[in-house]
């Protein structure tokens, strides 16, 4: 993982959930076709976020935004969140997909 810091923010520490997410995701969605962004929350009504953006013709595009809490969540149910975030991006590809064949 890359993590480029500035001014406050680079004191931060990261929190081992944080990291093994973090791992999980770029393992199934590796660079660099794909990049992983975390999203730290100032404000204690926000979650920390992790951002996944699919590169299209250069371009990092945001594609799914998934919480901490609702990483922990799936975790503790032992649910397969990667399967739901893969399932997630193929619709959105078949959709892509479509709306490129009626522009042809």
């Amino acid at each position: 993982m890359l993590t480029r810091l500035i001014g406050s923010d680079a004191d931060m520490e990261f929190t081992s959930d944080l990291l093994d997410a973090v791992q999980k995701i770029e393992a199934a969605f590796p660079a660099p076709e794909y990049a992983v962004v975390f999203s730290d929350s100032q404000d204690e009504d926000e979650d920390d976020t992790l951002l996944l953006a699919r590169r299209y013709n250069g371009v990092l595009i945001s594609m799914v935004y998934i919480t901490m809490d609702e990483i922990d969540a799936f975790e503790d149910e032992a649910h397969d969140w990667i399967a739901d975030i893969a399932a997630d991006l193929a619709r959105t590809q078949d959709t892509i997909d479509e709306i490129e064949i009626d522009e042809d």
